[in-house]
């Protein structure tokens, strides 16, 4: 596949383990034609030359379907995370509140969002409810539960993935 100009891709990792995980990035076209790619890791924001072997690992998550203006918007939010200032005007990299994903949405919408961390909030929500279930508990206490795991990791800046897989919905939510 072809990529264009404000592309939202993706790459899986190797792992099979993390198969549910991808590296998102977003293309960029030049002003003289190349392709490039902007993408935000742990060790910051890098602005990569998107040449066949690397587009190959990529496949595409959505094509840029907005209007002039929220094109012209994408474009400056991506001058200005490339831009020296800019660079320093971005979060840590962290995998529940700021990753690649959070970063590629932002970039095209203003808003960071992961619907890697939406997925993993509901497995683990879901997780949570089947062990009440199998502790015994009603339908109707597995889905309260299922509600309160699913807030509880809603609040991901604060909490933590982690914690909410570890059992943070108190106990007193169990049988």
């Amino acid at each position: 596949m072809e990529f264009i100009h404000l592309d939202h891709i993706k790459k899986p990792f190797d792992n099979p383990l993390t198969s549910v995980i991808s590296h998102h990035a977003l293309v960029v076209k030049e002003p003289n034609g190349n392709l490039m790619i902007i993408h935000f890791s742990n060790t910051g924001i890098h602005y990569d030359f998107l040449h066949e072997e690397v587009a190959s690992q990529y496949s595409l998550v959505k094509r840029f379907a907005g209007t002039l203006v929220e094109k012209q918007c994408a474009e400056r939010r991506i001058e200005i995370a490339k831009s020296p200032e800019g660079f320093y005007r971005f979060e840590t990299y962290d995998v529940a509140k700021w990753n690649c994903e959070h970063f590629v949405n932002w970039l095209l919408t203003g808003q960071g969002k992961s619907l890697q961390i939406e997925i993993v909030k509901h497995i683990a929500s879901a997780g949570m409810a089947s062990y009440a279930i199998w502790k015994g508990n009603s339908f109707e206490n597995a889905f309260r539960l299922y509600r309160t795991t699913y807030n509880k990791a809603g609040n991901i800046a604060d909490t933590g993935i982690c914690k909410v897989i570890n059992g943070c919905v108190a106990s007193s939510d169990l049988k």
